[in-house]
Parts: C-alpha cells; structure tokens; sequence
C-alpha cells in the first residue's frame, strides 16, 4: 500500500509516493489524468490539492480506481511542508509533503481532521451547485438586457427585446425549477432549503442557493463555523494608531451574497436598527450584521430539524473529539512545548485553550498541573 501526493499544475502533475512500510519515497510526474494507473491501485491512499477544475479530472479519474481519494486543504500547505521535514518549494517537494502528511493521517492522532476531506463526500454537491450556477447565468443576463435597455431604448426595440427577455426568462424559470428537484431529492439540502423557507416564505432563489452551498449543515460544529464560512464574521483593521472596525471578504461569496438579500428585507428589525445608530456611513455594517443574525438562526434552525437521536449522536460526537483534542493539548503541554508549537502541531490556537481553561474546570487543572510539572522539572536539571 502507498500513500500518494498529487501537485497538479496546468501542463503536468508532479506525484510522491510513500511506502507504508519501508517509508521510500518515490518522485515523478504525469502527463495526463489516464495515467494514474501507472502509479495508483485500489488499496493505495491518494490525495491532492484542490486548484479547480483542473484538480477535478485528476480527482475523478483516482475515485474510480480507489476509494480512499482526498482533497487536501491548500491554506495548510505552508505550515505543513515546514512540519514534515519539506524546506524546499517546488512541485515535488508540495507532493512529498501531501504524502508524508497522509500517511500521518492514520497515525498521527494530533493532526487536525480538516485537513483531509474524502472527495466522494465532496463531489455530492457538485451537481447542486452547478445547478444554481446555471441559474444565476440567466438571471444575470436578464439584468444586463434591462441596464442596457435604460441607454438603448430604441435599439432594444428595433432587436425585439422582449422576445429575448421571454425566452430568458422561460429559460431561468426551467434551470431553477430544474435545481429545486434535485435539492429536494437530496435530504440534506431539503432540510436547509426549508429551514429557509420557514423564516422567508417568500425566498425562493435566495433558499435553494443557501441549501446548496451549506448542505450538510452537519460539517459545521457551531454557528459561528457557519458565520466564518459565509465571510460575516466581524474584524478590525489596525495599523498603527488607526483601528476601525472591517469586515472579512472570505469565504463563500455565493452564500454571503444569499444571506445579505435576505438581510435586506428586515432593515427594520431591531438587529438592524440598533447596529446602524441612524447613522447612513453604518448602513453596510448594519447590513452585514443582519445577515450574520440569520446564518445564525438559519443553523439552529436545520439542527433542530435533525432527529432527537441524531442530534444526540452529533453532540456525543463533538464532545469525544474535543476530549481527544484537550487529552492531546495536555500530553504536548507536558512535553514542554509552547502553544506556539501546540499550533503548529494539532492547529490547536492558544485562543482555544484559553477558552477551554475557562468552560471546562477539569481541563484548567489538567494544564496547570502539566505546567507544574514541566516547571518542576526544569528547576530540577
């Protein structure tokens, strides 16, 4: 069994191969996705950087040859290439350390689980979003028609621009309608898609674009996972003696977009009005806030529609793997590392901890009888 890295680049897709027991290394590159063959078997472990559709020919083709195919998370490569034993940057050395760090992954109990994500479970919204995607195309295009119609009149009528419009408009009605049945075949996406509509009826567009780029909302441990992913979370620029408040353009632009239409028709609730203090320069802020109270409302909303067993079996869930991470937290602190190197290890930030120390007395015990010990010693020696 091997443990494969993929680096996949325009022309050619630099690979790494790890044995699972003599742990060599082997290096080379493919020219196009139908060469997988030549390096991969059912048993082996594969996973890649997600770049797109180039990456998804690649990723298609090793699904059909193994199962255990992963699509590996691109902002983590920096601090991992350095954590392998990796200084160099090239394509090799990225699919070395894409290798090294899955084969990590059924040993090394610190590694955070984000990292590797089965593509199998990732290709299931695909055809959800690409079925909004379409839909957007032709609501796009009716938007375009009618601000050239308010310059060019007359050469919108002389083009028979209504004709154009209808068949537009026909067109957008079939792809949503199209994107409807299959959100609501998915039972995942149906529970969002109508924990939407419970709160805005009148939401068409707007749920069925929140069902597909949120489903399964099970990904998400807490709300404000939801809110990060959306790009509401709230921040502050500072530089220097300026500091104001900013807000992040990360995350899903598709599903911020969503949640801010949504936020538009209550500017006269009170989350609204309080946020913005009368003041127009506030208006955006306001706006923003608004849409965060909904993704908020949105998550508990689709949780509570889970099933009482289910959400049980969540919750137990979350709590183990929270008890595996403050036990790992704990062995490292021992060990005499700082949270600097816990970070790097476990993605563990030292905000976390603090947090943990102050929810969770049992914890804080833990820790401080960890640092205790370390301290003792160092005294000793």
């Amino acid at each position: 069994m091997k443990y494969i890295g993929l680096d996949i680049g325009a022309n050619y897709c630099a690979f790494a191969c790890v044995d699972s027991f003599t742990s060599a290394t082997e290096t080379g590159f493919l020219r196009k996705p139908d060469h997988l063959p030549q390096i991969l078997t059912p048993a082996d472990h594969l996973a890649a950087e997600w770049t797109g559709g180039i990456a998804r020919q690649w990723l298609e083709t090793a699904l059909r040859i193994t199962p255990n195919t992963y699509i590996y998370h691109p902002a983590q490569l920096k601090a991992d290439r350095k954590h392998v034993g990796e200084k160099l940057k090239n394509d090799f050395a990225c699919a070395r350390a894409i290798a090294k760090l899955l084969q990590q992954r059924e040993t090394n109990p610190h590694q955070p689980k984000y990292l590797f994500v089965p593509y199998a479970l990732v290709r299931e919204s695909y055809a959800l979003r690409k079925a909004i995607r379409n839909a957007r195309v032709f609501d796009e295009e009716i938007q375009r028609i009618l601000q050239i119609a308010n310059f060019a009149k007359q050469a919108l009528i002389d083009f028979d621009a209504n004709r154009v419009l209808n068949a537009l408009e026909e067109s957008s009605r079939q792809a949503w309608r199209q994107a409807e049945l299959l959100i609501t075949a998915n039972a995942e996406a149906e529970r969002v898609y109508l924990a939407v509509k419970t709160r805005f009826p009148r939401a068409y567009k707007a749920a069925l674009t929140l069902a597909a780029h949120l489903s399964p909302i099970e990904r998400f441990p807490t709300a404000n996972a939801l809110v990060r992913y959306c790009g509401l979370m709230p921040k502050r620029y500072e530089s220097g003696s300026i500091s104001r408040p900013d807000h992040s353009k990360d995350g899903n632009l598709v599903a911020r977009s969503a949640l801010v239409q949504l936020a538009m028709s209550r500017m006269q609730g009170a989350t609204f009005q309080r946020v913005k203090r009368g003041d127009p320069k506030r208006h955006y802020i306001a706006l923003c806030a608004q849409a965060r109270e909904i993704a908020v409302q949105l998550w508990h909303d689709a949780m509570h529609s889970v099933a009482p067993e289910d959400r049980r079996v969540l919750r137990a869930d979350r709590a183990a793997r929270r008890q595996e991470r403050m036990q790992a937290v704990i062995a490292l602190v021992s060990r005499g590392l700082s949270d600097a190197e816990i970070h790097r290890l476990t993605g563990i930030h030292a905000s976390i901890i603090s947090r943990w120390k102050r929810e969770y007395p049992a914890f804080a015990e833990q820790y401080a009888e960890a640092k205790r010990q370390q301290a003792s010693v160092g005294v000793s020696v």
